[in-house]
């Protein structure tokens, strides 16, 4: 059978009017937009603006599954990044299954940083509920790797970061502060100011006594933390400062110190746990410091409003619990219901788009057959 170029032609026709609708209700973002919106992510974590970043992974994880992309290369890393802002966020067992999720795929595609990393970050959250065993598998996991692949180079500052807390908390002190040394020797190689910040807070930690070398490493470590914007680290690091003048007797330093904590705990963002808690050993440390300069009415005064807000926290955060899951369930139920309203307009505006499709294809084939006729 012969097609004549008629026919040919109202084939073509057929596929150029079909087509549409197979691809008609497609959102798919473009390469150029999805490495966009990757960009803001990272930068939304490296600001810790975690929930900021996961609005911006949760679209581009959805955008890429729908284009059968999830597990590519550059899908592994998107995914990768929004177990790492979940676990920010203190949502650990579902950073935990995703981060699972992530090492064995980009390890059977070789995409080696993500590998590494995320063994990083399983290490981390192992750590956290104190098997140690775990933790130290998957540090080892990450360091042969760093260790087989050069442009990975950049990524053993924060193994060590994590090895060093490792033998901190399980093992030797002699070992962490061999690593916490390393993180300082390496990480300035890469202008890694966070990492440097936590390697002067592990050896702030990791020195007995107070000396001065030890406040020195506290100072450091609040320097690097302010200029990344942590201010829930630097919060940290000016208290240990004032909590070292007030056991040298430096009751003006110790104050000095106290007031940075209490300010910079206003600019804390996106963790309300940390700053109430700031906030409430702030207020707390400043009636011990009354108290010993015989300021009784003042100490009195400090302890009652750190306990204040310490109440305070703990009533709202109750409410805002109750709240949260009411908001959560009305959330929910309007979602589904919007969500099959959506599916019935998108029914019957396809069905109508179809119906007029075939209907010109009837129309254009009838009129081909019967001039062929």
């Amino acid at each position: 059978m012969t097609y004549q170029p008629k026919q040919i032609r109202c084939y073509a026709l057929m596929v150029f009017l079909v087509f549409p609708f197979w691809s008609w209700g497609q959102t798919a973002m473009s390469s150029s937009e999805q490495q966009e919106q990757f960009v803001l992510a990272k930068n939304y974590l490296m600001g810790f603006k975690n929930d900021s970043a996961l609005l911006v992974l949760d679209k581009l994880v959805e955008n890429l599954a729908q284009a059968k992309e999830l597990n590519s290369s550059f899908g592994l890393k998107v995914q990768f990044r929004q177990a790492e802002a979940l676990e920010k966020d203190q949502r650990d067992s579902i950073a935990m299954v995703k981060l699972l999720h992530v090492k064995d795929l980009s390890f059977e595609k070789e995409v080696w940083d993500v590998y590494a990393n995320s063994n990083l970050i399983l290490a981390r959250l192992y750590e956290k509920i104190g098997l140690d065993n775990s933790c130290l598998v998957h540090l080892r996991l990450a360091d042969s790797a760093i260790k087989s692949h050069v442009e990975l180079d950049s990524i053993y500052p924060l193994y060590c970061i994590r090895i060093s807390s490792y033998h901190r908390i399980f093992d030797n002190v002699d070992s962490s502060k061999y690593y916490a040394k390393e993180v300082l020797r390496t990480a300035p190689k890469y202008n890694q100011l966070e990492e440097t910040a936590v390697g002067h807070m592990l050896m702030g930690m990791l020195e007995k006594g107070d000396t001065d070398e030890r406040l020195n490493h506290w100072k450091a470590a609040a320097k690097n933390f302010l200029i990344v914007k942590d201010y829930t680290g630097y919060s940290y690091m000016t208290g240990s400062a004032r909590g070292w003048y007030l056991s040298k007797g430096s009751l003006d330093r110790a104050l000095a110190y106290n007031d940075t904590t209490l300010a910079i705990a206003k600019k804390i963002k996106g963790g309300g746990n940390d700053e109430h808690f700031v906030l409430s050993n702030a207020y707390h440390f400043r009636s011990k410091v009354y108290k010993q300069k015989g300021d009784i009415d003042s100490a009195m005064y400090y302890m009652d409003k750190g306990y204040r807000n310490q109440l305070d926290h703990n009533w709202q955060e109750n409410n805002e619990k109750v709240l949260a899951v009411d908001a959560r369930y009305k959330d929910e139920k309007k979602a589904l219901k919007i969500a099959e309203q959506a599916r019935e307009l998108k029914f019957e505006k396809e069905r109508k788009y179809w119906w007029l499709g075939l209907t010109a294809l009837m129309l254009l084939f009838t009129g081909a057959l019967g001039h062929n006729v």
